[in-house]
C-alpha cells in the first residue's frame, strides 16, 4: 500500500497528478488548502507496495471471505482500543471506499489520529521529552541524536536530569561516542541559555521522569516548558493500561506536551494505550520505537504504518497466540 501527496494550483490538476500516478483505484485520504492559501493538496492513498512504477493493474482480493470491519473491530478488541474510540474508527472506516482492512484502517486512521508530515532532516523547534520515569526518554534522545549525526546535521543535546542518579551519565554515554557536547540546564534560566547558545540547529533535550499528578514535579516541568519555544513529546511505553494511558496523556498535554513517541513496540502485544493517548491528549502522533538498538532512530508514524501495526499480518487471521504484531509489522511500516 502506497500513501502519496499531490500538491497542484486547483482541485481538478490535483486530481488528474492522483489518478496518472494511481490510476482510477486511488483512495483519497485527505484534501486541504495549502498552507500558503494557494492551490490544493491531496493525500491519496493505493494498495499497492511498488514505489517505482505507476498504478498497476488491481490485484486479486483476499478469499477470505471476510467482512473487513470485522476484521478491523476484532483487531481494535485485541489491542483494547476502548468501545467509543473504536466505534469512531469502525465508522470511518466504513464510510471509505475499498473491501481490503489495510485500506479502509488507514483511511480510518488518517481521520482520527494526527500525523506529522514534516521533514525529520529539517531543524524544528527544540525538542523536549517528558515522560514517567523509565518510559525512554532518553534512549529516544539517543536515537533521534544518532540519526542527525548520521545526517550531517547540526545538533546540540541538552539534559534537564539532574535528579535521578546517573541521569546525566548515562546520556552523556551515548553522546561521547557521537562526539557531542551534552549540555546540563538543573533551571529554566540555564535551559533558556543552553537552547539560545544552541543556535539554529536541531536541538534534543532529555528531562527527568515525572509524575504529573504530583503537583511539584508538575510544577517543575511544566517551568521548563514554558522557558523555551519548544514542543514537548510525551515519551509512553506501549503496552500499558488504556485508562492510566488517557489520564496521563490528558495531564501531559496539560503541562504543555503536543507530540507523542510510543516506545517498547518491539515487546508489546498491545498499543490500544497509545491510541487512546493520542486521542485523549489531542497529541500528533509522532514516531515509534520497535528495537533498543540506538543506531536505529524512531520510525515515523503514519496513517499506513499505523494500520499495518495494528493489523496482524494476516487479515483473515486474529490469533491472541500470535506473536507480537508490532515486531511483524514494523518491518513493513512506511517511514
Amino acid at each position: 500500500m502506497r500513501l502519496k501527496t499531490f500538491t497542484a494550483p486547483s482541485m481538478g490538476e490535483a486530481m488528474a497528478q492522483v489518478k496518472l500516478h494511481f490510476g482510477p483505484d486511488a483512495i483519497i485520504v485527505s484534501t486541504r488548502t495549502d498552507d500558503d492559501g494557494v492551490g490544493v493538496r491531496i493525500t491519496a492513498a493505493h494498495d499497492h507496495r511498488d514505489s517505482d512504477q505507476d498504478y498497476p493493474a488491481p490485484e486479486p482480493q483476499a478469499q477470505s471471505g471476510r467482512d473487513p470491519l470485522d476484521i478491523i473491530s476484532e483487531a481494535l478488541a485485541y489491542h483494547n482500543v476502548p468501545a467509543d474510540l473504536a466505534d469512531r474508527l469502525v465508522d470511518a472506516a466504513a464510510e471509505s471506499p475499498g473491501d481490503k482492512a489495510t485500506l479502509k484502517l488507514t483511511v480510518a486512521v488518517n481521520r482520527v489520529f494526527k500525523f506529522d508530515g514534516t521533514d525529520r532532516q529539517q531543524p524544528l523547534t527544540p525538542q523536549l521529552m517528558v515522560g514517567l520515569p523509565g518510559a525512554g526518554k532518553t534512549v529516544a534522545v539517543a536515537k533521534l541524536a544518532t540519526d542527525a549525526v548520521v545526517n550531517h546535521q547540526a545538533l546540540t543535546v541538552i539534559t534537564t536530569d539532574s535528579i535521578r542518579a546517573g541521569g546525566y551519565e548515562q546520556l552523556a554515554a551515548f553522546t561521547n561516542i557521537l562526539d557531542l557536547d551534552l549540555l546540563r540546564a538543573d533551571d529554566p534560566d540555564s535551559l533558556k541559555a543552553a537552547v539560545i547558545a544552541a543556535g539554529q540547529g536541531k536541538c534534543l533535550i532529555d528531562s527527568a521522569g515525572a509524575n504529573p499528578f504530583d503537583s511539584q514535579e508538575f510544577e517543575r516541568q511544566h517551568r521548563l516548558i514554558q522557558a523555551i519555544d519548544c514542543a514537548p513529546c510525551l515519551v509512553m511505553a506501549a503496552g500499558g493500561d488504556t485508562g492510566e494511558a488517557a489520564e496521563m496523556a490528558e495531564a501531559f498535554a496539560a503541562m504543555g506536551a503536543v507530540r507523542l513517541i510510543a516506545t517498547r513496540l518491539d515487546i508489546a502485544r498491545r498499543i490500544g494505550a497509545i491510541l487512546v493517548a493520542a486521542d485523549t491528549g489531542n497529541l500528533i502522533l509522532d514516531g515509534f520505537s520497535a528495537t533498543a538498538n540506538v543506531a536505529s532512530p524512531p520510525q515515523r508514524f503514519n496513517a499506513i504504518s499505523l494500520a499495518r501495526i495494528l493489523l496482524p499480518q494476516n487479515e483473515s487471521e486474529l490469533s491472541q497466540e500470535s506473536p507480537s504484531w508490532a515486531t511483524i509489522n514494523s518491518q513493513n511500516a512506511v517511514a
